[in-house]
């Protein structure tokens, strides 16, 4: 049985020269999950923006400690489920003196409230497998008070919208946005911490990967079929549960929604395709062909949207 969830604390901030790389090593974090003083695994997360609220993004199965499948525990030498994570993020203030300067702060918090409730935000039923959960930041995070202030994170809402919908004539819904993915066999990266390792205490390992299954048709698992999953071919290993899985578009790429609208890339920019679900609850066939399951964006942002936490800031794109 779980004890009162510790309270969660926060360290001042350390702050460094700004190192260079690419900006999306900055939103990474690795996830230690612990029961109480018990150190349990290490996983994966990242910082996801949408509009003014920040989260931090994993699989549920990190956060719960538990199968997404059978719903046993996932530490099988002393039965324990996580109570509290730490992990950091990269804090900056948009201030012309200190673009150079990145505070990477760490943080440790609860995983339940004193109701014994989750404090994250999931789509998991007994009844389906959606391994995604997310964890509100902005009130543990104080600099955040200040409006020049800034988390290093991947931005959602890149959408188009379904054909005959025009938002001068009413409001959107959720339902009217068409988020498009690219094609089978495009190459994606999936950033995370395998086996807990990182270059130098805080950026990821870039794993290289290509889609493997059609994205725009879903997947199915058990007797369910998942519209918002597909699966990647990939050398990934533990401790990558929870990564962000990005496609680096270049100008002039087509991408495409479920029903087959295509839509032209008009910059070179990285685009987030889903969370990385890691080989928990994966079939041995599945393991052995190395592929590893991926949970799309849209499932993302529909449970950011259905928490309430957030509203999402959507960055129509013209198809």
């Amino acid at each position: 049985m779980m004890s009162g969830s510790p309270a969660s604390t926060v360290e001042e901030p350390k702050q460094v020269t700004f190192w260079p790389g690419n900006p999306l090593s900055y939103t990474t974090t690795k996830i230690v999950c612990y029961y109480n003083e018990v150190h349990l695994g290490d996983a994966t997360g990242f910082i996801f923006k949408a509009a003014q609220r920040y989260a931090l993004v994993t699989n549920w199965h990190v956060v719960s400690g538990r199968n997404p499948i059978t719903g046993q525990a996932l530490d099988r030498t002393t039965g324990c489920v996580p109570n509290r994570i730490k992990f950091h993020a990269a804090i900056e203030l948009d201030d012309e003196t200190k673009r150079d300067l990145v505070h990477f702060r760490e943080f440790i918090l609860p995983l339940y409230g004193e109701d014994g409730e989750p404090l994250w935000l999931d789509a998991k039923e007994d009844d389906n497998q959606r391994d995604i959960a997310v964890v509100p930041l902005n009130p543990h995070v104080p600099e955040l008070a200040n409006d020049a202030a800034d988390i290093r994170a991947i931005h959602g809402g890149k959408v188009t919208l379904e054909p005959g919908i025009d938002p001068r004539h009413r409001d959107i819904q959720f339902e009217d946005l068409k988020h498009f993915l690219p094609p089978v066999g495009a190459e994606v990266f999936v950033l995370g911490y395998p086996k807990g390792i990182t270059p130098n205490g805080i950026f990821p390992i870039w794993k290289r990967a290509s889609i493997a299954s059609e994205p725009q048709v879903g997947i199915s698992l058990g007797d369910q079929d998942y519209e918002d999953a597909f699966y990647i071919d990939a050398m990934t290993n533990q401790g990558m549960s929870g990564s962000p899985v990005v496609y680096m578009a270049r100008t002039g790429d087509m991408m495409f929604t479920k029903d087959n609208i295509g839509v032209q890339v008009k910059n070179d920019e990285p685009f987030l395709v889903g969370v990385y679900a890691g080989r928990n609850g994966v079939s041995g066939l599945e393991g052995d062909l190395a592929l590893g399951r991926v949970w799309g964006v849209s499932l993302l942002e529909r449970i950011v949207m259905s928490g309430g936490k957030a509203q999402l800031a959507f960055t129509l794109l013209p198809d």
